[in-house]
């Protein structure tokens, strides 16, 4: 990874590890409204992460500024090389994402944790843990591809914590249009059902006459 991939990723480290001991602090005065605040993070980044990903596959092309090398290249080159997210390091697989995560870090830094409402502190600790399965996904995503992975690891992919490589197997068949979601997984048999990402579509090619 680059410099810049290195200090995103210490400075999110940093600024989570903060506010996990903050909220750790608050855990024996709402235990079980932090642990409802993890559980919807934990899923809101699994809807976002397939979100991200099906923009990235379905809209656009690589020309476009910024967007086009840092997301939409990225997850089309993915398609004709899986293997090729297991030969990047840690900083260059998770600094993006730890750049993303930073705005809402900074606004839970301003928050006075140790005197926040139920509600309030709900809504920074929901905001942390999306954050933080956020700078997980992309790590996840590698797993899911690694053939040797840590006992842990592998442990966390049956228990479906983790994305399992089974799953995610069903993205990687052309034309590449279903379950989009690397977090967990969790959702993609759900949004799969429903039609969630060609119903979008069509809402999209409505408003603006664009076409997937």
């Amino acid at each position: 990874g680059t410099f810049i991939d290195k200090a995103w990723v210490y400075v999110f480290f940093a600024v989570s590890g903060f506010l996990a001991y903050e909220l750790g602090a608050r855990v024996a005065d709402a235990p079980l409204l932090l642990a409802a605040a993890f559980l919807v993070g934990w899923v809101t980044s699994d809807f976002t992460s397939g979100l991200v990903h099906w923009a990235g596959d379905t809209w656009g092309t690589t020309d476009w500024p910024i967007v086009g090398q840092k997301l939409i290249r990225p997850f089309r080159e993915h398609h004709f090389d899986p293997k090729s997210i297991t030969f990047h390091d840690f900083y260059d697989i998770n600094g993006t994402n730890c750049a993303i995560c930073m705005p809402q870090l900074i606004w839970c830094l301003l928050v006075d944790i140790p005197a926040a409402s139920p509600t309030l502190l709900f809504f920074v600790a929901m905001i942390w843990s999306l954050s933080f399965w956020t700078f997980a996904t992309n790590q996840i995503h590698m797993w899911a591809h690694r053939s040797e992975n840590p006992g842990w690891v592998r442990l966390l992919q049956q228990a479906w914590i983790f994305l399992p490589p089974s799953e995610h197997d069903k993205h990687h068949h052309a034309p590449f249009s279903k379950y989009y979601c690397i977090t967990s997984g969790w959702l993609n048999p759900v949004l799969y059902k429903v039609g969630f990402y060609r119903g979008f579509e069509r809402v999209i090619t409505a408003l603006t006459g664009a076409v997937a």
